[in-house]
């Protein structure tokens, strides 16, 4: 059974902006639709990878692999985004790893996307066996409205390595993280009762129990003649969301080790807006920010949607000429790029007593 050709406008571009800013060291064309290189137009955004340049694609890998290329190039007017091993006359030891993507809804153009395979070692010359293929990005499964599979394209089976047998039948529920399950019924609903599109990011488990990020866009086909069902488009952001995962732990870990430190700190951006406060200036002054007693700094501020608190807040235990003292000195860091040290005194809402910091 094949997959009905659809507009693949929306998910295609996403897949190709996925790929274009994890893989810098591509190589990268726009093709016009009689198959000829031509630039990759403006909008398209671009992480500094190399042009393919030449007449078209054909031209550049070696002669045994031009057909791969014309078989390719006829299979992505029916599928969108497809993929294949070749190997190009600059380097004709090394197999690489061909995309094709439509993207000529949005940009009037199809891209070629050629990066290293991810198999290692280096082909001797002459040696035309074939590699095992790598797996695949960009995959389409059919639902019924029960939301259970009637067909998984072979890129589906790759990416998560199961057999088509082994999922036909079977309720998309099961195979999703139980933390995103909620989110997938709220998109199955809404995609029944407005009948337009729906795009979700989740995880989906692979044969071998991990589980893999998605971006997940669902068409409803379940009132049109001869389809009566539901096409999802399965796009691999795993990559992605494994840098972001990173990046927050990190975050996370910074946010710790300001927090045990013993000294207060408090960071503006050059238009005197709060971005940060730890704990321990909170102590130091003995204030409540503005922004609520469940924002303890601005990060968490940040992190659940809260208002930020104010510098105002933050100090309003400074004496006015300290404050006074404080937003001329930093005016200066702001302004001049003048490093300060001064001493202010401040009242604790606890007692009349002062003190001097």
């Amino acid at each position: 059974m094949s997959t009905p050709p659809v507009q693949r406008d929306h998910t295609t571009t996403l897949a190709a902006e996925s790929l274009l800013r994890e893989h810098p060291d591509a190589l990268v064309c726009g093709i016009s639709s009689d198959g000829l290189i031509v630039p990759i137009p403006g909008p398209v955004a671009r992480w500094g990878q190399a042009a393919i340049e030449g007449r078209a694609v054909p031209d550049v890998v070696v002669a045994p692999d031009r057909k791969t290329v014309f078989n390719l190039w006829q299979r992505v007017q029916e599928e969108g985004a497809v993929q294949g091993k070749v190997r190009l006359l600059s380097k004709p030891s090394r197999w690489m790893t061909l995309h094709f993507l439509d993207i000529r809804e949005a940009h009037d153009v199809l891209l070629c996307v050629i990066l290293p395979s991810k198999e290692e070692g280096e082909q001797k010359d002459g040696d035309t066996e074939e590699l095992p293929p790598s797996a695949p990005r960009f995959s389409t499964v059919m639902e019924d409205e029960f939301g259970k599979v009637l067909h998984c394209d072979e890129a589906f089976a790759q990416m998560f390595g199961y057999t088509t047998e082994e999922v036909l039948g079977e309720s998309v529920l099961d195979q999703i993280h139980p933390e995103d399950q909620g989110r997938v019924v709220e998109g199955w609903l809404a995609m029944i009762s407005t009948r337009r599109d729906q795009h979700t990011r989740l995880r989906r488990r692979r044969k071998d129990g991990s589980w893999m990020w998605v971006d997940t866009t669902l068409h409803n086909f379940l009132n049109e003649p001869g389809r009566h069902h539901v096409l999802v488009e399965l796009i691999d952001v795993s990559a992605e969301m494994a840098v972001q995962e990173a990046l927050q732990q990190r975050e996370e870990l910074l946010g710790h080790l300001l927090d045990a430190i013993s000294d207060g700190l408090l960071h503006f951006d050059t238009n005197r807006n709060v971005l940060f406060h730890n704990a321990r200036l909170l102590q130091i002054l003995q204030t409540v920010p503005d922004a609520g007693p469940d924002a303890l700094n601005a990060r968490a501020a940040a992190d659940v949607g809260a208002a930020t608190p104010t510098a105002g807040s933050l100090l309003s235990s400074l004496t006015p000429e300290a404050m006074a003292l404080f937003d001329t000195a930093l005016g200066r860091v702001l302004e001049e790029g003048v490093d300060q040290d001064l001493e202010v005194d401040f009242v604790l809402p606890s007692s009349d007593a002062g003190a001097h910091g």
